[in-house]
């Protein structure tokens, strides 16, 4: 993005935020130097200590988020706070970045990139928790039609993921472990593939014993519905269709299913 600065308090503003954004850069570089030393040691149990990594590293995510938000919102007068946001993950920060959209808009006259973000926001607006889940029909693996709506009455994981993303691949286990528990409990999952390969769709649906509905979105029309900049991205909807939480992984979706479904 290239804006003009204006004047010393803007270049201050920007020098405040590298130094921001450079402090976490750190501490994850150092997470994923300290993960990759420790595979290096210990290669065969490398999906053991992901699974290990992960929660801490997405927890440095979110509060690196959190602190670059604080920082935008406390700058809104200055295109740098615009800048600010350009770092910040949207997975569990949907809400903070639709609030700051709402406090820029009108701002910064007709800088395109500004008005992108702000109608990015209002799209983003319709997948916060409370909304009904926006539906839609896709093919799956028997090449019939399965529509989202048609799975009302049940608690539903919408899941997106795809056959080449070693993440999704790690994570198919904890779904898989949860359907299993919660399959009597009204509960389901609907894997949604953005897999353009759809014969390797199917087979890692084979090997990673994926028994639910499975369905396909190649052009990826239904994951740009859903925002999804990065997989794996799961969506839990209630009876009703409504988002009741996002993006749970491992312990984090058993632990919402036990305390929620009875």
């Amino acid at each position: 993005m290239n804006y003009k600065l204006e004047g010393s308090g803007d270049a201050e503003d920007l020098s405040a935020l590298n130094e921001l954004v450079n402090k976490y850069n750190n501490r994850l570089d150092k997470v994923m130097e300290d993960f990759e030393k420790q595979v290096e040691a210990a290669p065969e149990q490398r999906e053991a200590l992901t699974r290990k990594m992960q929660p801490f590293y997405l927890a440095q995510r979110a509060e690196m988020g959190n602190e670059i938000l604080k920082f935008a919102e406390g700058h809104t007068s200055s295109l740098v706070s615009f800048y600010a946001v350009s770092f910040v993950d949207p997975k569990g920060n949907d809400a903070g970045l639709i609030a700051y959209a709402d406090k820029i808009k009108g701002k910064f006259g007709n800088v395109a990139a500004v008005k992108a973000f702000v109608d990015q926001m209002e799209q983003m607006k319709k997948l916060t928790i409370g909304q009904i889940a926006p539906d839609f029909t896709l093919t799956g693996m028997n090449g019939r039609e399965t529509s989202l709506s048609s799975m009302r009455g049940k608690y539903v994981l919408v899941d997106f993921w795809a056959s080449w993303c070693q993440p999704c691949r790690l994570e198919n286990p904890n779904i898989v472990a949860a359907w299993s528990k919660f399959k009597d409990k009204n509960f389901t999952v609907l894997g949604t593939s953005i897999d353009t390969d759809i014969a390797a769709w199917k087979d890692a649906v084979k090997a990673d014993n994926l028994t639910w509905t499975q369905v396909s979105d190649p052009e990826g029309n239904v994951a740009r519905m859903y925002q999804v900049v990065g997989i794996p991205s799961s969506f839990l909807l209630d009876p009703s269709g409504k988002i009741i939480a996002k993006d749970l992984r491992g312990d984090a979706l058993d632990t919402f299913l036990a305390a929620n479904l009875k």
